[in-house]
């Protein structure tokens, strides 16, 4: 074989994989090809809980992925072997024409059911956390493995763990911002993650529906969030951008329409790993509608979390849905003055000291407003 053309185009294949996995079995095809293997697999063993899987695999049914990851891994003997070679060495796990040391669980289990009379592997992991590699099968008509083209393919070794570990932090990352998103899912404020030029990357529920319904708040048709009128879209262009450029800080705004008597409580912030990839270039949009109703569930929340009574807890929600002292004061038939003490010990129980600062809390500790 053209040794050095063929591990390049597989090599392009592997990476690939890290985005289409479909390429992982067309790698391991290509190795079949090349080996004259009749199957192959990449087989890795988790060293901090002792349990072994199949990542993929090609020429052996489907649910032999599922036995070897409950059970069957544990009796294959090529993992003692691959902890005594380096990563792109190979060795010669089964050969049933001679001794070859597998138990006769693996042989009765595995090997005679599948027809695999030869098998050779390659290292790719041998680390302080795994322990893996390609194993390459053959039947009992073929010859053992050649020396030299293992030689060969063991130069992708290195390429597989590399492509492997990529693919392993891509799912943990999807993970984290499923998470993320539930969470927020669960937020009755709305919350858009905007690229540098307000385009929604992730809006929740709330935002789709303020979005959607509001007149303040529009989706252009490039996409963009944008105010009803051109001199609110302005400034909340420039918000995101100065986000974008390293403000440090959160920006308020309220964006109104003449048909609608409130206001829409907008606060725009940069994005931080504690609530976003911060890697992702753009800002974080809250937006509340004051006029909406919450559900006195949220109440039950703010008891809980920040001990607060049931009226601070009232008076708290007021403030996060954008009340002024004296909005609140005529909504909940108070005076002022009882309004201020309560607002003071909103603040203390919170550990805030304006209204910013609750809004911000409350958002970002994820009380589920529902």
């Amino acid at each position: 074989m053209n040794d050095q053309q063929d591990v390049l185009d597989i090599i392009g294949d592997i990476y690939e994989a890290t985005i289409n996995p479909e390429y992982w079995n067309r790698s391991l095809e290509k190795i079949c090809y090349l080996s004259s293997a009749r199957s192959a697999g990449i087989y890795i063993r988790d060293k901090r809980n002792n349990s072994s899987r199949t990542f993929c695999q090609i020429g052996m049914p489907e649910f032999t992925k599922a036995l070897y990851s409950n059970g069957l891994g544990r009796l294959d003997p090529g993992f003692a072997m691959l902890e005594k070679i380096s990563v792109g060495e190979n060795c010669v796990i089964v050969n049933l024409q001679k001794p070859d040391g597998a138990s006769k669980e693996f042989l009765h289990l595995v090997l005679r059911p599948m027809g695999i009379h030869h098998i050779s592997c390659i290292c790719v992991f041998n680390d302080d956390d795994l322990v893996g590699g390609i194993g390459l099968h053959r039947g009992k008509n073929s010859p053992p493995f050649e020396e030299d083209i293992l030689n060969s393919l063991g130069l992708l070794a290195p390429h597989f763990a590399r492509a492997i570990r990529i693919k392993n932090e891509f799912e943990r990352l999807r993970f984290e911002k499923k998470v993320l998103q539930d969470g927020y899912s669960k937020l009755n404020v709305g919350m858009i993650v905007v690229d540098e030029l307000a385009r929604p990357r992730y809006m929740n529920p709330m935002a789709e529906k303020l979005v959607k319904y509001h007149p303040a708040v529009i989706l252009g048709q490039d996409r963009r969030i944008k105010a009803f009128n051109q001199e609110q879209t302005l400034l909340l262009h420039q918000l995101v951008r100065e986000c974008v450029e390293g403000n440090p800080g959160y920006s308020q705004m309220g964006l109104r329409h003449p048909e609608v008597n409130h206001p829409l409580v907008m606060m725009v912030t940069p994005i931080t790993n504690e609530v976003w990839d911060k890697n992702e270039q753009g800002a974080i949009i809250f937006i509340n509608d004051p006029a909406e109703d919450k559900n006195v569930y949220s109440l039950k929340m703010l008891f809980e979390v920040y001990l607060l009574s049931q009226a601070e807890a009232r008076v708290a929600m007021a403030l996060f849905n954008g009340l002024t002292a004296d909005q609140i004061a005529t909504q909940f038939n108070r005076s002022i003055n009882t309004v201020k003490t309560q607002i003071k010990r909103v603040y203390a129980k919170t550990g805030v000291s304006r209204q910013a600062d609750l809004v911000r809390l409350l958002t970002g500790s994820l009380v589920p407003f529902e």
